[in-house]
């Protein structure tokens, strides 16, 4: 996606069609919490359940396993928060899943649609900036700042509010955004928005959300950092 979103830049000329949608928003003063992490819900389940909308509220996995009883051992690459409840995650096996979800649905990869939605996701906020860093597929940074200034905008919250809205029309999938002044908290943020809705962190408030944080929910701090953590003595 890194590559497309270069594409569209250098096509892109510096003008802004969509931001049409924000004049209503015009203020004089700057804001400090202009990075956004976007972040689609559950991607290859929203992308899939487009087309398949009597599946909607129940719990659905993707994955190479559509059968009931076989490819137990096939990991699942995205399941729906009705899984989630359940005690489904991402990349458990299917017979592991199975045994606290027996309702579990599987649906198979749609890689030609995650493309293309994710192309349409890109080119929506392209039409209100060029600053974007792609991430993934589903997952990118998008730097408010400039056009909050050539904008007279402070709401950064209402800017995201029309975008995530526009999100929803033109592909049928939520996103949900972390909003704050580096990209490490906007990520941090994204925790505190999901599913589907959005939540600044202040600078003001950093050190008291900070505070709160687990280390293991810190961004890149997975499963292996944490052991070594823990036998250099920390305790969380």
């Amino acid at each position: 996606m890194k590559r497309y979103v270069n594409e569209l830049r250098e096509n892109q000329a510096n003008n802004f069609p969509s931001r049409v949608h924000l004049e209503h928003l015009v203020d004089e003063n700057s804001p400090k919490e202009t990075i956004c992490h976007i972040d689609l819900d559950c991607f290859f389940v929203s992308v899939a359940l487009r087309t398949r909308p009597e599946l909607i509220g129940k719990p659905v996995a993707i994955t190479h396993s559509r059968g009931i009883e076989g490819a137990g051992m096939s990991e699942i690459a995205s399941c729906s928060y009705e899984a989630r409840a359940q005690g489904v995650r991402n990349g458990c096996f299917i017979k592991n899943a199975r045994k606290v979800c027996p309702d579990l649905i599987c649906l198979p990869y749609q890689f030609d649609d995650y493309r293309e939605v994710s192309k349409e996701i890109y080119s929506i906020l392209l039409g209100y900036t060029l600053n974007i860093r792609a991430v993934s597929c589903d997952e990118m940074y998008v730097d408010l700042e400039s056009l909050c200034k050539e904008m007279h905008i402070t709401n950064v919250m209402e800017i995201i509010s029309v975008i995530r809205s526009e999100i929803l029309t033109k592909t049928g999938c939520n996103a949900s955004v972390g909003i704050g002044n580096t990209m490490l908290i906007a990520r941090i943020a994204t925790q505190h928005a999901k599913p589907n809705g959005q939540f600044m962190i202040k600078l003001g408030d950093i050190d008291e959300v900070i505070k709160k944080e687990k280390i293991s929910s810190l961004p890149g701090i997975g499963y292996n950092i944490c052991a070594k953590l823990r036998k250099c003595g920390f305790i969380f």
